[in-house]
C-alpha cells in the first residue's frame, strides 16, 4: 500500500471510527466485540504451507456505520437495511500483501513479493434462521485500488449449530 493509499484508508477508517463512537447509546440489541484469534494462513492462495498468525478481532455495528476484521482483512464502512435480514453496503479494506520469503516454494520460483493495498467495493448480507438453526449469507466484490492487483468476488455463507448466551458455534 502507497502512502496515498495509506492516507485515504486511514481518514476513511478514522471518519467512520469517529461517526460511531461519537454518535451516542448503543443499541442493547447489536452484538460488538473486539478480542484477539488466531490464524492458519496460507502463504498464498491454493499453497500447501501455512503460518500461524495473531490477528485482531473486531465486530463493531452500529446503525449503518461497521468496523470489523475477516481472516486478517481489516474492513470499514457503511450499510443499509432493505428489509429485515437483508443489508446491502459499500466498504473500505486494507488487503495484505504476500511474502515470498515465506515459501520456499514462491522462493525457488521467483515469485515476486506483494505490497499491502486497499480495496473498495459493495456487499450483499442476508441473516435469517430456519426453525432455531441461524444462517449467514454475505457476497462482496471488491476491486484494488492498484489496477494490477485486480478485482475480487466471494460468496460466504455460515449455518449455526450452537447459539448461547456467550456461546456461539457455526460452520
Amino acid at each position: 500500500m502507497n502512502a496515498f493509499q495509506r492516507v485515504i484508508f486511514l481518514a476513511f477508517a478514522t471518519s467512520i471510527s469517529n461517526a460511531v463512537f461519537a454518535s451516542g447509546a448503543d443499541d442493547s440489541s447489536e452484538s460488538n466485540f473486539i478480542g484477539a484469534g488466531g490464524w492458519l494462513r496460507p502463504t498464498y492462495d491454493g499453497g500447501n504451507s501455512h503460518k500461524i498468525v495473531a490477528i485482531p478481532e473486531i465486530d463493531y455495528q452500529h446503525k449503518q456505520f461497521f468496523i470489523t476484521t475477516t481472516q486478517d482483512i481489516f474492513e470499514a464502512g457503511v450499510k443499509q437495511t432493505i428489509f429485515k435480514g437483508l443489508t446491502v453496503g459499500l466498504q473500505l479494506a486494507n488487503e495484505n500483501g504476500r511474502d515470498s520469503n515465506e515459501s520456499t516454494w514462491l522462493g525457488s520460483h521467483n515469485v515476486t513479493s506483494l505490497p499491502s493495498s486497499v480495496s473498495w467495493g459493495g456487499q450483499m448480507e442476508f441473516n435469517n434462521s430456519i426453525g432455531p438453526m441461524p444462517f449467514w449469507i454475505l457476497a462482496r466484490y471488491r476491486q484494488n485500488t492498484n489496477a494490477n492487483f485486480g478485482a475480487q468476488e466471494d460468496l460466504r455463507i455460515s449455518v449455526g449449530v450452537y447459539g448461547g448466551q456467550r456461546l456461539q458455534a457455526g460452520l
